[in-house]
This record gives C-alpha cells, structure tokens and sequence, in this order.
C-alpha cells in the first residue's frame, strides 16, 4: 500500500513494482515529449526495422532479396546525396592502432576469401565465410538483424 503525503500524491516504497512503474511511466513522458519534438529518428529507426523484417524474409539471392538490396541502396543514396544527416567532425590524425583496428581484419577477411575461392574452390574443408554463414542465415529474424545491422552501419558511414 502507498503512503501518502500531505499533498495527496501517493509514495511506494523504494524497489517496489509499482514504484518502478511510475518511474518508467514518468520517465517514458520525457522521452515521448523529445520524440514529438525531434520524430526523425524515431520514424528513420521504425522504418529501418520494418524494411530489415521484411528484406530478411525474402530468400537468399532471390530476385526479390536483389531488388531490395538495390532499392534501399538507392534510398540511402538519395539521402547521401538530397537530405544527409549531420556530420560527425573528422579526427585530425588517425593513429597507427586506428589504422590496424581496420587494416588487419579487412586483409584476414578479403586473403582468406580469395584463398579459399580461388586456390581451394571453396570446398566444404576449404569453405568461404560466405559458405559458413549461409546456415546461421537461414532463419528470417537472424537475417532480419543481419540487414539491420547493414543499416546502421551505411548509417554511420553516411555520418563521415
């Protein structure tokens, strides 16, 4: 049971349910407010679920899957080029770690590719990366957070 103070305004105890669900309610306003003040991320990251959920159903290599990847492809093309979103500030120097974060897993990635492509055929003790995630992509929601985490990345390197 609350206990009320003189104001008429309940108060539960610290760590109660209900007290975490006044929290979360009061704080959910503040939330919703900056939401109908600022609603672009809100519609931008929506829309971005939706269309991962619905490109992640379409079968792999499919001329639907293609078309979609082209569609959204051209979609965030044409935001690149029409309406880009803010800029994140470019770091003067990029440090040598910084250089290697990158340089080291994209030359792994891109000569194991080749290797076992062009050298081993891509046989099944010689698969591809592509080969090995074809089963881990084979159930719609993996695929669906697969695309959206596409999104996001396009998303971050549209902000450069």
């Amino acid at each position: 049971m609350p206990s009320f103070r003189g104001n008429g305004v309940p108060e539960y105890p610290t760590g109660s349910l209900m007290r975490l669900t006044v929290d979360l309610m009061a704080m959910s306003e503040g939330v919703l407010a900056w939401i109908r003040a600022n609603p672009w991320p809100a519609v931008g990251w929506t829309t971005a679920v939706f269309v991962a959920w619905v490109v992640g159903g379409f079968d792999s290599f499919a001329p639907a899957s293609e078309m979609a990847v082209v569609a959204i492809s051209l979609g965030l093309f044409g935001v690149a080029i029409f309406a880009p979103p803010p800029r994140k500030p470019a770091p003067r120097r990029v440090s040598l770690i910084g250089w290697l974060a990158w340089l080291v897993p994209i030359l792994t990635f891109s000569v194991l590719e080749i290797v076992n492509s062009l050298v081993f055929g891509s046989t099944p003790t010689h698969p591809t990366l592509s080969g090995l995630m074809d089963p881990v992509l084979e159930s719609q929601p993996v695929r669906a957070a697969a695309v959206l985490l596409w999104l996001a990345a396009g998303r971050e390197l549209l902000r450069r």
